[in-house]
């Protein structure tokens, strides 16, 4: 028992969230750069917004998978069903410009596609805000339309 409102509730689980996931993505970044040389040619501010932004999108994918699942199992499941998708055609692995017709516009669609292209503009090219507004607004579309789905469809028994 809580004497939280369910958005109360929720927006603080996605905050305490949210303070694990950006300095982790930081790290990796960070490891990347120094350890394998890779580099960072666009805007630290613009890296670090995405990173936010990034974070909030899939903490917000996670709340909603885990919003209608009755079991720990369920939520396993339905994570790896959310998942396996963008690990294969999200471009984290190898390039997802290759895929044509319905395909290729289901792998632009998945927010980690988003997130790795955008990162790729900051750490490869000279870019900045404006470079990635595109991936910004869409990450930010798709957690809040996650998140006030998870509120809407939560289940609190």
């Amino acid at each position: 028992m809580t004497p939280l409102r369910r958005s109360e509730f929720l927006l603080g689980f996605l905050l305490s969230r949210l303070l694990l996931l950006v300095p982790e993505s930081a790290v990796i970044l960070l490891f990347g750069v120094f350890a394998w040389g890779v580099p960072f040619r666009g805007s630290v501010a613009a890296a670090l917004l995405l990173i936010v932004v990034a974070a909030f999108a899939f903490i917000g994918l996670g709340i909603l998978v885990a919003s209608r699942a009755r079991t720990v199992e369920g939520v396993t499941g339905l994570m790896n069903l959310c998942m396996l998708p963008m690990w294969l055609l999200g471009g984290a692995f190898f390039a997802n410009d290759r895929f044509e017709g319905v395909l290729h516009w289901f792998a632009a669609a998945l927010p980690l596609s988003q997130c790795n292209a955008a990162l790729r503009d900051l750490l490869l090219s000279p870019a900045g805000f404006g470079d990635v507004i595109g991936p910004l607004a869409y990450l930010a579309a798709f957690a809040a339309a996650c998140f006030l789905l998870a509120l809407r469809w939560f289940r609190w028994t």
